[in-house]
């Protein structure tokens, strides 16, 4: 089901009436088998919220025991990472799949994986 939730994702210039920047066919699939690569390589990683971004990357986000973690998907050669702890501000920076790996089993390895909730909970919107 994500995986055409991301396939749908694809978007033409100002897609969002403010300058937005396509999303590509390229992009999608990529972060399609990006997903599918981190979900099989990092035990316990559940599936991320998704998102169109307006810079053009397909957004794949995680969050668990305060931790944040975006993962931005622009093609197969071009990844973004955002990290942010409690009290922490965030930036993108460039990054490759193996360091998504690392940042997503250091956030996993610290969710209590013996409270069944705990997940849920992480996974609960964020009020804005």
């Amino acid at each position: 089901m994500i995986r055409f939730q991301i396939l749908s994702f694809e978007r033409p210039p100002d897609w969002d009436c403010y300058g937005g920047e396509p999303i590509t066919s390229d992009a999608c699939r990529s972060a399609v088998a990006v997903l599918e690569e981190l979900l099989r390589e990092v035990p316990g990683v559940p599936e991320p919220r998704v998102s169109p971004s307006a810079s053009g990357a397909v957004s794949l986000y995680w969050r668990a025991a305060g931790q944040h973690f975006t993962l931005a998907v622009y093609s197969s050669a071009r990844l973004g990472c955002t990290r942010k702890g409690t009290g922490e501000s965030a930036s993108e920076v460039a990054c490759t799949k193996q360091t998504a790996v690392r940042h997503l089993t250091r956030m996993f390895a610290t969710t209590n994986l013996s409270d069944p909730d705990a997940e849920q909970r992480d996974a609960a919107p964020v009020a804005g």
